[in-house]
């Protein structure tokens, strides 16, 4: 596995890479591919309906004050963490999550990089003499925005359901600070609603079509998805099956696509590998499972992935709004309530022994039948009254 980058330049190429490569988490780095890949499909969806007619333009607020406070704090957050960075550089190479998701920092820088990014927003709206006012965009010009709001909460939201897991509560309550801002413990369900509901009071706030929105989202979230997953099983992050000890079914599928030791993984679990000290800059990743597991996450990419191109192929022939999304809930539930009988994950007593993940796909699949046939209602409500009006 690839804890980072210099792990994957040794393994990979056999070239000790500068240090600088170590800070650069391999599922940082896929959960980065994630919202890129996630960020362009969505602005081809916005741009088609927009051009077909099917949404209109967005109601933008220029509020040049805001913008000068809301530069001011990105900046104090980027300088308080990237000078403190500079002059701890050492014990950020040791590990960098922790030195990131800190509270430690550099008010000094803070306060610097807040002092002229706020300083060079002022100059921008003197000079271009920008005012309050209310202007119309394009939607899928807004697409940077939606990005940020998904990440941001999306984020927060998997961090949040993570916690209110019960071992995970029980180091909650003992380091409340050290847990939230760990670099460890997501989950994934978390993370969705999260970003849904935050992109939903965006995109109602700009008077967006939500619905058309959903459905240029739904393709995204299955291939992001799948993207994700691949950060999960390249850095051995834990997400991965039970034991699997049966017979290869297929004599043609890679033995690591059946069953996996995950050498090197991100979670320091397993025994000791042979043959491992000193062959790179630290030992600390030194582990690999004793017995080989169901590589879920390559499972779960594999499925998101052609089911993406499935949704993808037909998506324009769907007319009714919504519906795309329904069909994602339903899919996206389905798939994680099966892969769930091979994963490992706390089991809930008296809940049918299902995890917290296979409760909120059942969620997923009661909300996507739901919606759907309400969807199918609006849409023969629409039918009605253009049949009406001609």
């Amino acid at each position: 596995m690839y804890p980072n980058l210099h792990f994957v330049f040794k393994k990979l190429l056999n070239w000790d890479a500068p240090m600088l490569f170590t800070a650069i988490q391999t599922y940082g780095f896929f959960l980065a591919l994630t919202f890129i890949v996630a960020a362009i499909i969505v602005y081809r969806e916005l741009k088609r309906k927009y051009e077909e007619g099917l949404i209109e333009k967005a109601q933008v607020k220029i509020n040049p004050q805001f913008d000068v406070v809301i530069n001011a704090v990105i900046g104090f957050i980027f300088g308080f963490k990237i000078l403190h960075i500079i002059l701890n550089y050492a014990a950020f190479i040791k590990n960098p999550q922790e030195i990131v998701f800190s509270g430690e920092g550099s008010w000094i820088g803070g306060i610097l990089l807040a002092a002229i990014m706020s300083g060079s927003k002022i100059l921008d709206i003197r000079k271009n003499k920008l005012k309050k006012q209310t202007i119309l965009k394009m939607p899928h010009e807004l697409i940077g925005d939606i990005i940020v709001f998904a990440a941001i909460f999306g984020l927060l939201g998997s961090k949040i359901l993570a916690i209110i897991e019960p071992e995970a509560w029980a180091e909650f309550v003992k380091d409340p600070m050290g847990t939230f801002f760990s670099g460890s413990g997501i989950a994934v369900y978390g993370g969705l609603l999260g970003g849904f509901i935050a992109v939903f009071i965006y995109a109602r706030s700009k008077k967006i079509n939500v619905l058309h929105l959903m459905d240029a989202a739904a393709p995204a979230l299955l291939l992001g998805y799948g993207v994700g997953r691949m950060g999960c099983h390249f850095s051995g992050d834990g997400d991965w099956g039970i034991v699997n000890s049966n017979p290869k079914p297929f004599s043609w599928l890679p033995d690591w696509a059946w069953s996996y030791t995950y050498p090197n993984n991100v979670n320091h679990v397993g025994v000791r590998m042979e043959d491992c000290e000193g062959m790179f800059y630290t030992d600390r990743y030194c582990f690999e499972l004793p017995n080989g597991v169901y590589p879920t996450s390559v499972y779960e990419t594999t499925i998101m992935v052609i089911c993406f191109l499935i949704l993808w192929s037909f998506r324009k022939r769907i007319k009714i709004w919504g519906l795309l999304f329904s069909i994602y809930l339903i899919i996206n539930g389905i798939e994680r309530f099966l892969i769930e009988r091979i994963r490992v994950n706390e089991r809930y007593e008296g809940a049918f022994d299902f995890s917290q993940a296979q409760m909120v796909s059942i969620g997923f699949i009661l909300v996507g039948l739901i919606t759907a046939f309400l969807f199918w209602k609006q849409h023969q409500k629409r039918l009605t009254t253009v049949s009406f009006d001609d």
